[in-house]
């Protein structure tokens, strides 16, 4: 052992320590009486650290005074303790089941050390040969393996795991388990987590329910539903039998990656094997069932619920309500809403958001407004969905989008693309051109990256302002930021290029739109009849209809009323009736327009008795006249 050498006076309680030579009843002394100036002196030289961790050795039959020492020693700025004296002392704590300091000890140690394997290799060789000269004990190493659990350092843990195996200790399975969860949680490591697991096993740790569990849930998380099946299977054949958890693993992965049916199998085993389902089952049968548009079966599930006497929670009812708005069924919504509410369940932000955009889609602003007044006196805070919802439905009713925009910034809340896109398209269809591109503008200053949302509201708003020319340069951006364009960017360029009168560009982008292998639907081919029928190419619309009708896609009242209309400004009424009679095969109620078309080139071809006729029939069938 080197020397330890001090500048420390010799006087009654001051000495120098060489090799050893030293008082040891004087320095217990020393310690306990807390006469920590007599030792000062000790930090001074280069061989404090050895000094200390002799100290520790000297100390180990006292695991307080040992331990009062190495936190003294740790208050000096100017000294650092080793890595050995680190392990000595933990050694210490341990043998003395002082398990929480110990823990502290290797904590601390772990911390300042995270330098990865190279480095944690030796620790593990000082922690091993630390024995030979303070408490030769490995079981140590168990709960070192257990703190590089808790503070996540996986990699080093399974190093641990692999070196403890070499000599033949054993950890506990609740710590594997651990290091098993969390790298089952790690993004791209269930890879990991099953070759740890299958290390475990070879190690002669022994598997529970609790490790089977863990597989399973993390090949169902990413999809992996073989994997998870081949897991089941196996923890069978070892005779452990799967419980509620295992089932709720399996169930909610057949539903969101896999079949339905194989979920609703498995929710019926488990009720055969006596494993009661709990409300996590049934909230995620009833989102299933929501999910697949099977609202008869997901009233089973709660009928089952009620029967099992399983109560429903907020969970449950937030489902359903948002089931029924996205079905348009509002009224249902609200009842559902009223149930929670009158059983003691208070409402989440999830339900309040459903409800707020179905009643903004159903331009009910009053009761949306009311509602977002209930949600702050419930104590239910904002969202950016609350936020997001609350924006397009005002921007649709010509309300204060824009104070809600910023109030919900100043509240700390951070716009998304989604949001961005909103408001943009809210502002151009309320006529602020200006607007709309200041948003656009913050956007790109706030660092987020347009997607094709914000694109299609942006070519949309400045299509209709009659700005083509802003538009190619966005085609342009696009392509610079790869942003590809969809079926509703197609029919706004051609809808928009048909409305400005350049119907060439309207027909070379139909073309384009084809050969990239994106279908145009009934609003792009209406749109470009409408372009050829403005330009007098009756023929040509025509076509298009037999084209569409070919692809099987069903002209609208929208097609028919653009056709009949086309027609007759070009003085073919009785072009316009052969459509009137197609639309009404078809089962397609002619609307005011529509009518109005008709009767007025009717009048001006001076065939007004037929004109009476048609107003007559107009009135007949509901539709009031202008």
């Amino acid at each position: 052992r080197a020397q330890f050498c001090s500048s420390v006076p010799t006087n009654s309680t001051s000495f120098n320590i060489i090799s050893g030579f030293y008082d040891r009843e004087k320095l217990r002394k020393v310690i306990k009486e807390g006469k920590w100036d007599d030792l000062t002196g000790f930090f001074h030289s280069v061989l404090s650290p050895i000094w200390v961790s002799r100290v520790l050795i000297e100390l180990k039959d006292d695991p307080n005074l040992a331990l009062r020492v190495f936190k003294w020693a740790s208050s000096h700025n100017s000294f650092r303790h080793t890595t050995e004296s680190y392990c000595i002392m933990a050694r210490i704590l341990f043998h003395s089941r002082m398990y929480k300091d110990s823990k502290m000890v290797f904590n601390e140690l772990l911390s300042l050390h995270r330098s990865g394997k190279s480095e944690f290799r030796f620790l593990f060789e000082v922690l091993k040969l630390s024995g030979n000269v303070s408490l030769p004990s490995h079981v140590v190493f168990v709960q070192l393996f257990d703190v590089l659990v808790e503070l996540d350092m996986l990699e080093e843990a399974r190093d641990c795991f692999k070196r403890m195996k070499n000599l033949n200790i054993k950890p506990k399975p609740v710590y594997c388990n651990n290091l098993l969860n969390k790298l089952s949680k790690v993004a791209g490591s269930v890879a990991q987590a099953e070759e740890f697991f299958v290390d475990m096993i070879n190690s002669g740790v022994a598997p529970s329910i609790y490790t089977f569990n863990i597989m399973i849930k993390s090949f169902c998380g990413v999809g992996d539903l073989t994997s998870a099946k081949r897991f089941f299977s196996k923890m069978k054949e070892m005779n452990i039998f799967p419980d509620a958890v295992t089932y709720n693993s399996l169930i909610d992965g057949y539903g969101k990656h896999g079949d339905f049916r194989v979920a609703i199998y498995l929710y019926e085993e488990m009720k055969e094997l006596g494993c009661r389902p709990s409300v996590f089952t049934y909230n995620t049968m009833v989102n299933f069932c929501c999910k697949y548009d099977e609202m008869q079966m997901a009233f089973g599930f709660i009928r089952d619920m009620k029967e099992e006497g399983v109560k429903p929670d907020v969970i449950t009812y937030s489902t359903l309500i948002d089931a029924f708005c996205k079905e348009g069924l509002l009224g249902l919504s609200l009842k559902f809403f009223v149930g929670m509410r009158r059983i003691g369940l208070m409402p989440t932000d999830r339900a309040y958001n459903s409800l707020l955009d179905a009643q903004f889609k159903a331009r009910n602003v009053d009761d949306a407004l009311m509602l977002t007044k209930r949600m702050l006196d419930g104590g239910v805070k904002f969202t950016l969905t609350s936020y997001t919802a609350m924006i397009e439905g005002l921007c649709q009713a010509d309300e204060e989008a824009e104070r809600l925009f910023n109030d919900m910034r100043s509240r700390g809340i951070s716009p998304t693309v989604v949001t961005y896109a909103i408001i943009i398209d809210g502002m151009f269809k309320l006529g602020f051109f200006d607007r709309a591109i200041r948003y656009y503008d913050d956007l790109r200053r706030d660092g987020l990256e347009p997607n094709i949302d914000v694109y299609n509201a942006l070519m949309d708003g400045c299509m209709k302002s009659r700005e083509v020319g802003r538009v190619e340069g966005l085609l342009d951006e696009m392509r610079e930021r790869d942003v590809s364009l969809n079926a509703f960017s197609y029919g706004i360029l051609i809808d928009g290029f048909c409305s400005s009168g350049r119907l060439d560009m309207a027909i070379a982008w139909f073309g384009r739109m084809k050969s990239s292998g994106t279908e145009p639907d009934v609003v792009v081919y209406s749109a470009l009849m409408h372009g050829h029928l403005r330009s007098g190419n009756v023929e040509e619309a025509e076509e298009l209809l037999g084209e569409m009708k070919g692809r099987r896609i069903d002209p609208t009242v929208v097609t028919y009323g653009i056709l009949i209309g086309g027609v007759c400004r070009l003085g073919l009424p009785d072009k316009g009736f052969e459509y009137l009679r197609e639309m009404k095969t078809h089962g397609l109620r002619p609307h005011r327009v529509v009518y109005g078309s008709l009767i007025q080139c009717l009048c001006r071809k001076g065939r007004v008795e037929e004109a009476a006729e048609l107003f007559s029939e107009m009135e007949d069938n509901g539709v009031e006249p202008n």
